[in-house]
Order: structure tokens, then sequence, then C-alpha cells
């Protein structure tokens, strides 16, 4: 079984249906709420697992009652937590999440131990021995040039998925990726463009590669544009799949490790982003971060009955 460590950043989260906003020194009743877990790294880690890989996380909670309960929840998911170890004089990460009437959300985060992963964390977490690394930005600076680092010193490849709107992509801090997965509005913060067509799309990943080298590159379009993958040499469109919007809250992670999980098994590049295609489809007919993961057997369902060629 191919063993993927992620890094990446883990919270609790609030998620609360809030109706409309209240203005400055008003107040309002909201609609509902819950807390779970959530955060980019908590999704994807569990990802990884219900798509049958051996998820080991790299990743930092305290030792308080929403790291006991990250704790439970990782463990329950079949995601290795043995390689981290708890924060002390501090808190678990949290996030609030409010999700208005319109259809728009607003996520305030409060890091907390993600701030305190250090060097220390992460040789210790690349003593599983994994397979390939899934990195988010979701974690310090020197993190994220150090995991790529050791991974390149060790032969491991690298799956970025940076999931910030805003950022540099340094070709000193990086090397060289296996793999780059971003979205449209990611990609406009990083080089000034805009996808706006096919054109424009392959104008972007050349800006994007004086960056930083990958050896794919796969963007995100968005609604029925489907995904933009570029691997220096040819382009492809890929369609998108589903048809239902319910919360695409944790899809856009989902998908990336489904990526990831599909490339690691069979080395096809266009094939494993049809695969994440289709798990993002699943993900965002279903409400909820965590609880829209989709498992392997499932994606496969989903494309034996739409005849999806893969």
């Amino acid at each position: 079984m191919c063993r993927i460590m992620t890094v990446s950043g883990v919270y609790m989260s609030l998620r609360a249906q809030t109706g409309i906003l209240p203005m400055k020194s008003q107040q309002r009743n909201g609609e509902s709420f819950e807390i779970l877990p959530g955060g980019r790294g908590t999704v994807s880690a569990a990802a990884f697992s219900a798509l049958g890989v051996d998820s080991v996380l790299c990743a930092k909670i305290a030792n308080d009652g929403n790291g006991k309960t990250l704790s439970e929840f990782f463990s329950a998911a079949n995601v290795s937590l043995r390689y981290s170890e708890k924060a002390k004089n501090c808190k678990t990460g949290y996030q609030l999440v409010l999700f208005e009437s319109d259809g728009s959300c607003r996520t305030v985060k409060f890091p907390g131990a993600n701030n305190m992963l250090d060097l220390d964390d992460l040789e210790l977490a690349f003593s599983c021995i994994p397979d390939a690394v899934f990195l988010q930005k979701e974690v310090p600076d020197e993190i994220v040039a150090e995991t790529c680092r050791i991974a390149k010193e060790k032969g491991i490849p690298v799956f970025y998925q940076p999931c910030a709107k805003k950022g540099t992509l340094s070709p000193l801090s990086l090397g060289e990726l296996e793999m780059l997965i971003l979205d449209s509005s990611e990609v406009y913060s990083y080089c000034g463009v805009e996808m706006t067509d096919i054109d424009r799309c392959l104008q972007a990943c050349i800006a994007l590669s004086s960056n930083v080298t990958a050896k794919y590159y796969v963007i995100r379009l968005g609604g029925e544009r489907g995904t933009f993958i570029y691997d220096g040499k040819y382009h492809y469109i890929v369609e998108p799949y589903g048809d239902i919007t319910v919360d695409s809250g944790g899809a856009f992670e989902i998908m990336g490790a489904a990526v990831t999980a599909y490339y690691m098994k069979t080395k096809n590049f266009r094939k494993s982003v049809i695969y994440g295609n289709v798990a993002y489809a699943i993900s965002e007919s279903r409400t909820g971060d965590v609880d829209s993961i989709p498992t392997h057997s499932e994606i496969e369902s989903y494309i034996k009955e739409k005849e999806i060629d893969i």
C-alpha cells in the first residue's frame, strides 16, 4: 500500500449558518451551527485514507479538549498521528466558518498549535518513510521549504497544493515538485494572468514555470470549465463532472488528494485528474468538509455509472 504523508494544518471548526450577518454594533440570531474536525490538512489526510492510502499526518495539535477530539477523529479515520508530537503551552487550531444566505462564506482562523510545527517535528515525520508528500501552505514558511528540501534529498516526490490566494512561489524554497495543484484564482495572484481561455491558461502555466519547476501543473478553472493540465509540453482540458452543488467546502482539497493518490497508483497524469474531478463532483454534492469525502469504491461506482473513460 502506498504511504502518503500530509504536511499541513489541522483545526476544529465551528461551521455556522448565519443568514444575514449583522452590521457593526448590531446583533442577529443565526440559523444553525456545528462543531467538527476541519482544516485543509484534516480533510486531505482523511481523504487519502478513504481512498485506500496509508495516510500519515505531520501536523501539530495541543493537549487540550479539541486536540483530543481531533486525535479520536484521526484514529477512527485510520490516519496515523504516530509521527506527530503534541504541542505544549498553546491551544489546538480553531476556525470559524460563517455561511451567509447568499451562499458566500467567511473564515476566521486561529492557527494555535499549527504555528508550533518545527523542524524536529518534520524530521520525525519523515522517519515514516513515505512514498510521497502532500504539502499545503497551512504551516510556517520554513516548514514548507524544509519539507521540499528533505524530500528532494530522499528522492520523495512532493505534491504541492498551496490553497493560498496570495503568496509567492520561489524556486529557491520549493525546488522541483512532482505536481503543483492550484485553482485559477491562486494562479492570478501568483503570476497576474487571468485564465479566460485556453491560450491564457497556457500562458499562465508558462509564467508559473518560471517561478517554480514542476513535472505537472493542475489548475482547476471552476464551474463548467473543468481543469487545465500541463506537463511542460502538452496541455489539455479535463472536463468537470456532476450537476449538483450542495456544498463545495473541502472539495478542492479532496480533489488534490484524489489526484495524488491515483497518480501514485498508476503514474498516469491525465487519468489521475479525471479521477480527481470525479472526487470533486461527489464531494460538492454533499454537505460538510470531512463528511463529504468519497471512498475509492464510491468514485469507481460513479465512473462506471457515468461511463467515464478512465
